[in-house]
């Protein structure tokens, strides 16, 4: 919020230039600097790009950073030239210190202690003891790494599904994807869904859900709702998931 507010300040700060600076110069670089995200967000708006927290917008931090920069180098602190260096530099240094004194994550994260290929290995060993042909019920995220761990990277995954729910064969069981959104379960209409998935494999007497990557940063809730749902959750730590659930 700090970055966006000293960002929205530079730009302020570029068009309505003091008399001291090149009045051309500086518009031409608030626009350079708006410009990227206003093309970014238009094509996102329009179903054309993938505008979000992922890899295909990093190269907007060039310009969220600059203007950031921009917006820090304006501010109006006040009192000599020396002074107000000093008192920026000072605010900058303790911005960092306060970022490595408090490194917790924000929202959704996979600790390093819990990425551990050991972790994934003990489920993917429970899943193969599973019986032969068992449904595994998964997201977006787990198809990928079932996908790699389970089906030796054989199973041919859509990005475009025609319907809510996709079967695919896994060696000597089945994946059943849900890929939209492309993130994770949707707690909203995850018992919805689980429904829909049970109806569509009503010859299966029991169902394999599965899930692995950015669960929830509210995992205790997610396990009580699926307890609720009459599943059995077993964690293989906090972001690994396999729960049956019976007919």
């Amino acid at each position: 919020m700090i970055g966006f507010t000293l960002f929205v300040f530079a730009v302020v700060a570029l068009i309505w230039h003091d008399k001291s600076r090149e009045p051309k110069s500086q518009r031409r670089l608030a626009i350079l600097l708006v410009l990227p995200l206003l093309i970014t967000l238009s094509l996102a708006i329009a179903g054309v790009y993938p505008y979000g927290g992922t890899r295909h917008d990093v190269v907007l931090v060039v310009f969220a950073i600059s203007g950031i920069a921009v917006g820090f180098d304006r501010l109006p602190l006040g009192g000599p030239g020396a002074m107000t260096k000093l008192v920026k530099i000072m605010l900058l240094a303790s911005a960092m210190l306060i970022c490595n004194f408090y490194p917790a994550p924000s929202g959704p994260y996979i600790r390093p202690r819990n990425q551990r290929r050991e972790l994934m290995q003990q489920a993917v060993s429970s899943i193969k003891f599973l019986p032969l042909g068992s449904v595994l019920f998964t997201d977006a995220q787990g198809s990928m790494v079932l996908n790699y761990y389970l089906c030796d990277n054989a199973t041919a995954l859509s990005f475009t599904p025609q319907k809510p729910l996709l079967k695919l064969r896994c060696g000597q069981y089945y994946l059943l994807t849900s890929l939209a959104p492309q993130t994770g379960f949707d707690r909203a209409t995850f018992p919805e869904l689980l429904s829909k998935a049970i109806q569509e494999n009503a010859n299966e007497t029991t169902l394999y859900l599965f899930q692995s990557g950015w669960i929830d940063d509210k995992e205790e809730d997610w396990l009580t709702e699926l307890r609720g749902l009459g599943g059995n959750p077993r964690n293989f730590g906090p972001n690994v998931l396999l729960c049956p659930f019976r007919r």
